[in-house]
């Protein structure tokens, strides 16, 4: 069966998404599968466990290009592997710790199902030079709002795809992720494959504007 998270982000959705996540779930039933809603663990914080565990490592591994060659990396990405030196030990295990537990709590709640069907990000794309978004009159860095629906399935280790379902009023592309068990990701590409059978989002591409003047 399909899984219906009952508190995914639920203040942080842009309407755009939750109408193009309703009607692909909608296709799904259509097609057969059973629908279930599913009490997951709290989400919110999974992307600030994720940023301190990636700080770290992250660090650790460019530590010596970093130090030898670090003018070959770009500024931004340079300034976010540095940002790994200044976290403290106990902030990793403790990040560590909650990676367990949420992973414990996750794979519990799916038990049953077969995957967990969320948004692929919490907006559709945006601008480029937009550094954050207004989702239910509450602003939130564009940052959280495309990685906050997938990184809690870094830290649980599940598969997960995201694939087109739907287009917002700019005509851009609306994801939806399919999240399945450890080491299940035959279900997962199934279910994946038969929703674009179905469909034709993922063979729908946007207008590309060109500058004509240049």
């Amino acid at each position: 069966g399909l899984g219906i998270p009952t508190h995914f982000f639920p203040d942080a959705i842009d309407p755009e998404v939750r109408q193009a996540f309703k009607a692909a779930v909608g296709v799904l039933a259509a097609l057969g599968a059973s629908v279930r809603d599913v009490s997951t663990p709290d989400l919110e914080s999974a992307w600030d466990t994720a940023q301190t565990i990636m700080n770290c490592e992250a660090n650790v591994w460019h530590e010596p290009y970093l130090r030898n060659q670090g003018d070959d990396y770009a500024p931004q990405v340079r300034k976010f592997l540095e940002r790994g030196r200044s976290t403290l030990a106990t902030d990793y295990i403790k990040a560590q710790q909650t990676k367990m537990q949420l992973r414990q709590d996750m794979l519990a709640a799916c038990a049953d199902i077969d995957v967990l069907l969320t948004p692929g990000a919490l907006t559709p794309p945006q601008p480029l030079g937009v550094r954050s978004v207004m989702i239910e009159n509450r602003e939130i860095s564009l940052l959280r709002a495309i990685v906050s629906a997938t990184s809690p399935f870094n830290l649980t280790g599940q598969p997960a795809l995201t694939i087109p379902c739907g287009r917002n009023l700019a005509g851009l592309p609306i994801a939806l992720q399919i999240v399945g068990k450890p080491f299940d990701e035959a279900t997962v590409l199934r279910i994946g494959h038969a929703y674009e059978i179905h469909t034709a989002w993922h063979s729908q591409f946007p207008e590309i504007e060109t500058d004509e003047t240049s």
